[in-house]
């Protein structure tokens, strides 16, 4: 039984994310988790059996890991992981209502909604995609409740729905002849109850959005997107590098010749070519040694000067850099205090002082939470499973917006970097604080070429990032290396994607060129998941951690009976 409701959630739940895109199954994806629940079953067992059921959709949902040669062992781990959450929502889900007379509809949201926010923010630092919440962002009556609860919300509010429908199931099933008993009355007042505060909620947002469309003039950005497969990026020759700079010259130069002209240009992550960078002491160490790439650093000042358009620049930054040669003219010593993953602005014919270094680094692919502070532990684990890569960044120290000039003043831009614009409590801190705005756009930049060929992820990774516009109310422009480059405004709605020339629909990925889209600026207060955060469910989480413990004082198995309010 385990089995096929494991099964059964797997297949539910992969055809509701891109690239099948079928999102009204999330809506019932949880159902056989909570028939395979019952709690006069072993529930030990059955959980196993939902393990290995799961193992095929979250194996599916990370091919890539495999497929791309990331980490071949990595892969097999995080998929028996991962597919521990749907059988541990089984297994406990089965022991509380054992233990207790509460409503299904109570316990079985609280549980799922408690795993996910632990998935998401607290384990390994954190894993927040897909959430049963997310492939409902187009269904506005849902996805509304985002800027008042957030995307942990919506997705408890999701998992209520899936139980309601179990227990209608349930109904159905065993009275053919269906009465509108009390209950049911009381059920479906409550859904009509949410669908019309969605409704409200999402009317409110369009009336804000338009309010700010009239009195704010859009925010004109040109991505310029390249295609530079992973391979090549962290092994490419002096050729290649020469070939990707020469390309990101060339079509910046492009883009600023637009009509109208942007008010700013960025480059995806990390795509300055050079493992030296662009920072002040990097610069300083390629003058005194007389490096090549430095002659590259100077085109493209030229360029952006001649542009007059601001450049948002992803590059490696180091701290304290020094360099030296021996006689052989190979590199003897490359040392540096600090090294960061960062956004700098390029203005005026030159690199700005201020940068964004990524505050949040991505768990398995810049650090190795936990292991990390041990660091022969760290280089055990890596020979082992991750051999080639290497996880020497700093985290950043501040959540700083950049400042760019335009011809009708300064605007704050928040960047966040790849994954943390999958990461809600990140985006937070970066356009508000305490409450107060301080970005009115997000540029992302981001490198999806870890996905390879694989379909759907990219689609996943977009997805993801649209849920951080609605909750925050502000816009945000993704500038991705192999795609998905677009354009989100402040409800999530995707307004331009794919590249320039492209037909209407074309996603652009997996190829080179420029994307210009206009974003209406947020200047709006904080939205109440702003004000709020995380505290909404870390107080579900409580609750989920009580019910649970309060299982182990209920009753014993022998003496639970079933009640009406259980499937």
């Amino acid at each position: 039984m385990g089995l096929v409701c494991g099964v059964a959630y797997s297949v539910l739940f992969v055809l509701a994310f891109p690239p099948f895109g079928l999102d009204l199954l999330a809506l019932v994806a949880l159902v056989p988790l909570i028939v395979a629940s019952r709690p006069d079953r072993r529930l030990v067992r059955v959980g196993l059996g939902v393990w290995l059921g799961a193992l095929l959709s979250w194996g599916y949902l990370h091919r890539w890991v495999w497929t791309n040669d990331v980490t071949r062992l990595g892969f097999v781990l995080m998929t028996m992981y991962l597919a521990v959450y749907p059988a541990l929502f089984v297994v406990v889900l089965g022991r509380v209502r054992r233990g207790s007379r509460l409503a299904l509809w109570f316990v079985a949201p609280t549980l799922w909604a408690t795993l996910e926010f632990v998935r998401g923010h607290i384990v390994f630092h954190g894993y927040p995609w897909y959430l049963i919440g997310h492939p409902l962002a187009d269904r506005v009556l849902i996805s509304a409740y985002a800027p008042v609860i957030g995307a942990y919300g919506v997705s408890a509010i999701v998992a209520w729905m899936n139980t309601c429908i179990a227990l209608a199931i349930s109904r159905v099933a065993k009275r053919p002849r269906l009465r509108m008993a009390p209950r049911w009355i009381g059920g479906v007042g409550a859904l009509v109850v949410v669908l019309v505060g969605g409704l409200l909620l999402h009317l409110r947002t369009g009336r804000h959005l338009l309010e700010d469309a009239k009195t704010n003039q859009s925010i004109r950005v040109a991505v310029v997107q390249t295609d530079v497969p992973q391979s090549n990026k962290m092994g490419a020759s002096a050729e290649e590098r020469a070939a990707t700079m020469a390309f990101l010259l060339r079509e910046t130069e492009r883009a600023s010749g637009g009509e109208p002209k942007p008010d700013v240009i960025v480059w995806p992550e990390t795509m300055y070519p050079w493992s030296v960078g662009i920072s002040a002491d990097s610069v300083r160490e390629q003058a005194r040694l007389g490096l090549s790439a430095l002659d590259w650093y100077m085109e493209m000042l030229s360029v952006q000067a001649r542009a007059g358009v601001p450049i948002v620049v992803g590059s490696i930054a180091f701290d304290g850099l020094h360099i030296e040669f021996d006689d052989t003219g190979n590199v003897s010593k490359f040392e540096w205090a600090n090294q960061y993953n960062s956004a700098f602005v390029v203005d005026d014919g030159e690199v700005k002082p201020e940068r964004y270094d990524k505050v949040f680094l991505t768990p398995f692919g810049e650090v190795m939470p936990y292991i990390s502070a041990w660091g022969w532990l760290e280089k055990q684990v890596t020979a082992l499973g991750a051999s080639g890569m290497s996880f020497d960044l700093d985290a950043g120290e501040r959540a700083r917006t950049l400042s760019i000039g335009t011809d009708r003043g300064t605007i704050a831009v928040a960047t966040p970097i790849c994954f943390e614009a999958t990461m809600p409590a990140v985006c937070r801190r970066l356009v508000f604080d305490g409450g107060g705005r301080r970005a009115a756009v997000m540029l992302n930049l981001t490198n999806d070429g870890w996905f390879g060929n694989a379909r759907g992820v990219r689609e996943n990774h977009l997805l993801a990032a649209r849920w951080r516009c609605m909750e925050l109310g502000t816009p945000m422009v993704r500038a991705a290396n192999t795609g998905i480059s677009a354009g989100i405004d402040a409800s999530g709605r995707v307004v331009r994607m794919g590249l320039d020339g492209d037909e209407p629909g074309v996603r652009g990925d997996r190829r080179a060129g420029v994307m210009t889209v206009s974003v209406a600026p947020g200047v709006r207060g904080a939205t109440v998941y702003a004000k709020t955060g995380e505290w909404p469910m870390w107080m579900m989480s409580l609750c989920g951690v009580a019910l649970v413990a309060a299982s182990y004082r209920g009753k014993k198995p022998e003496e639970a009976k079933e009640t009406d309010a259980q499937t």
